[in-house]
């Protein structure tokens, strides 16, 4: 199993996230698994999504099997996360007497009746990695191309993959990103 990070993962690197993949696999692949749900294409469903779709319509045409493993995205809608991240952050900070108390009645509701605390604290991230280990172990992909922050996760989980993160050197600075127990470390320009 090849797992490839990207940080950033935006349209303005796939042709280099392309090449690169097609230099790993000279003779083609048999499956990508990538960061999308299955309703990805699905317009009240849809999500920013632009460079993995491009990416998939990439890898169809060449008649790889795509694996949409990001199963939990979109379970529980990203605004509502927002919005209760801003609620909790509050909280914590100190500042709990700017949050009426109809505010965390609705808080303490919606972390009892999703079931996503987790999410909440961490933005969903480790929420959506458990739903991509399940269908790693189901589809057992021979590549995995996800965000960095997810690679180092799956990684975690996967000592013996081979992880190659894929970054751009400004973007990571800029957000004090730096991939976690990678194979290679590769610049997108």
């Amino acid at each position: 199993m090849h797992i490839i990070g990207l940080a950033p993962h935006e349209d303005q690197f796939i042709d280099s996230v392309d090449a690169f993949v097609s230099e790993q696999y000279p003779t083609g692949l048999e499956s990508i698994m990538v960061e999308l749900p299955p309703s990805w294409s699905d317009p009240h469903q849809r999500t920013y999504v632009e460079f993995f779709s491009e990416f998939i319509r990439r890898y169809e045409s060449r008649g790889v099997r795509i694996i949409y493993g990001d199963t939990k995205r979109g379970l529980t809608k990203p605004e509502k996360i927002k919005k209760y991240q801003g609620i909790l952050t509050k909280l914590e900070c100190g500042l709990g007497h700017l949050v009426s108390w109809k505010e965390k009645l609705d808080l303490t509701w919606f972390i009892i009746s999703t079931r996503v605390w987790d999410g909440l604290i961490k933005g969903s991230s480790r929420y959506r990695d458990r739903g991509m280990i399940q269908v790693i172990e189901r589809e057992n992909p021979q590549l995995i191309v996800v965000g960095g922050f997810h690679a180092d996760y799956l990684k975690q989980r996967y000592p013996s993959a081979r992880y190659s993160a894929l970054v751009n050197i400004a973007w990571a600075n800029k957000r004090r990103y730096k991939p976690k127990n990678t194979n290679e470390v590769i610049n997108l320009p």
